[in-house]
């Protein structure tokens, strides 16, 4: 299963690979596998040129996704890129809005763009028992397994709305977003121009709770404690 996630790693990201490996390496060293080593699948890259192999990576993947408490979970490591393959327009909208600790619904409150709005629809129409919106689905696999010859959801349909999305994460100093393609989409500025409206108000005024001392009796109990482990250093 290693050679499916190696092979699929960017090749632009310079050591990227290396380390994937040795990532993957350690995992396969611990319980329960306890391999010495897994050097072998450097050399079988075209694997992932054969549709059967992609397919029992993706169903693999299905089944340790629906039995999370599997003694072999970790499998995963290796079968993880099938999930929603080509669909990085799901994953960029779920990034953005993490970045910004709110939901992805709640972010796209703030669509003001009709060339975003457009990719939007895209992305969230249908009715409520479309597969695309049960959890476990051949949904988010249906490009490994080749149900379908394109993604619907890929950064190539949707470029406008993915840019915005890195923007928001460049804005927010996300790594991955600054290393993200610029697509050939709507006015890149005005969209950087949206996406920074967005990174000010939403950033700027975040939802403030108050946890270790939301009450008089907790106060007096953080501060008690405070004093008891932090006093005695100078």
């Amino acid at each position: 299963m290693s050679a499916s996630r190696i092979a699929q790693a960017p090749a632009t990201q310079m050591g990227y690979k290396a380390e994937l490996v040795r990532r993957i390496g350690e995992v396969f060293k611990m319980e329960p596998f306890n391999l010495d080593s897994t050097a072998g699948v450097m050399n079988v890259p075209h694997w992932i040129q054969d549709h059967d192999y992609c397919v029992l990576v993706s169903a693999i993947d299905m089944f340790f996704r629906k039995f999370p408490n599997h003694k072999f979970e970790k499998y995963r490591a290796c079968t993880l890129g099938t999930f929603l393959k080509d669909c990085v327009v799901i994953t960029s909208l779920n990034q953005a809005a993490q970045c910004l600790s709110i939901e992805p619904g709640v972010l796209l409150q703030y669509v003001f763009s009709k060339d975003i709005a457009d990719d939007v629809r895209r992305l969230i129409g249908g009715g409520p028992h479309e597969e695309k919106n049960v959890d476990h689905s051949y949904f988010q696999y249906m490009r490994e397994m080749n149900l379908i010859p394109r993604s619907p959801y890929s950064a190539s349909i949707n470029p406008n709305l993915f840019t915005w999305c890195q923007f928001i994460g460049v804005l927010m100093g996300k790594r991955r977003s600054v290393y993200a393609r610029l697509l050939d989409c709507f006015s890149p500025s005005m969209l950087l121009v949206y996406a920074s409206y967005v990174v000010y108000y939403i950033s700027g005024a975040p939802d403030v709770n108050l946890i270790f001392a939301d009450s008089v009796q907790k106060m007096e109990t953080l501060q008690r404690k405070t004093r008891e482990t932090l006093g005695k250093y100078p």
